[in-house]
């Protein structure tokens, strides 16, 4: 095991006259769209939510992704998908065209990780890709062949994360020699020192601690910069907690509110239609 200790520590310094006091000398974190930027007639994880969330100038977006019964990578958070009408529809027992068929609302459907992957190379953004684990026989190995296939050889600003760390460790031998960070997620009752040392145990790039243990142990950042490990809190949408964060000097933040994150953080949001450089 990695002995983990929380330590003071100063973050990188770039001064920005333009920024809020409290992030004068500190880097900005990157701002990633929780699901997208869900919303009446933008149903989460959906490729119009991930498309509004880029064009406010978030700097990308996570998105949950669960396998079909023959092999589709669907953007979801829960097992199943709710048509507008109310059924519901269970991802993983259910072909992808019989998935991708239904009416979501206001004639939105789901998205494929390749859909959304397309929507964020447009713009030129990152897409963190978090991984459900499934308790089904051979799961992690299918999930490993068509995060292969639909990544392709080369990917570019994708990082996978989950909260199962078995899970990262099945899908490593397609992850690393394509070069996709990794990234192990924390549950509220997670201290951070605690992913942090498993982080570090298992060769992770980042980790994505909850909001709250994050606040718990702000040290621990400065603990993780010093081994090379980026943080990502997640959910982060009050102003006070956006500018706390970003002064601890976090890699990114995940957020509901990416213009709201723009904004508490000093930065112009950008443009519809701009793309990042």
């Amino acid at each position: 095991m990695t002995p983990i200790t929380a330590t003071t520590g100063a973050g990188p310094a770039t001064a920005v006259s333009s920024r809020p006091a409290h992030l004068q000398g500190a880097v900005a974190p990157r701002v990633l769209a929780h699901r997208g930027l869900a919303g009446l007639r933008r149903p989460e994880n959906s490729a119009a939510a991930v498309a509004a969330a880029l064009t406010l100038g978030a700097d990308g977006v996570e998105v949950d992704v669960r396998l079909t019964a023959d092999g589709v990578l669907v953007c979801s958070h829960d097992p199943h998908l709710t048509a507008a009408d109310g059924r519901q529809v269970d991802i993983a027992g259910a072909p992808a065209a019989a998935l991708l068929a239904l009416d979501l609302g206001a004639g939105h459907h789901a998205a494929t990780l390749a859909d959304v992957l397309a929507v964020a190379g447009a713009h030129r953004r990152q897409v963190v890709v978090e991984a459900k684990a499934v308790d089904l026989p051979g799961y992690a190995d299918r999930l490993a062949r068509e995060l292969a296939r639909v990544l392709g050889p080369a990917p570019e600003r994708v990082t996978v994360s989950s909260f199962d760390g078995d899970l990262l460790a099945a899908l490593a031998p397609v992850l690393h020699p394509r070069r996709v960070p990794t990234a192990l997620l924390g549950r509220p009752g997670t201290a951070l020192t605690s992913l942090l040392r498993q982080a570090v145990d298992a060769g992770h790039d980042e980790v994505h601690p909850a909001l709250s243990a994050l606040l718990d142990a702000p040290a621990a950042v400065a603990t993780a910069r010093r081994l090379g490990v980026a943080v990502t809190p997640w959910t982060v949408n009050r102003r006070s907690d956006l500018r706390q964060v970003a002064a601890l000097g976090v890699a990114a933040l995940i957020t509901d509110h990416p213009a709201r994150a723009r904004e508490a953080l000093g930065r112009v949001p950008a443009a519809a239609g701009t793309r990042a450089g």
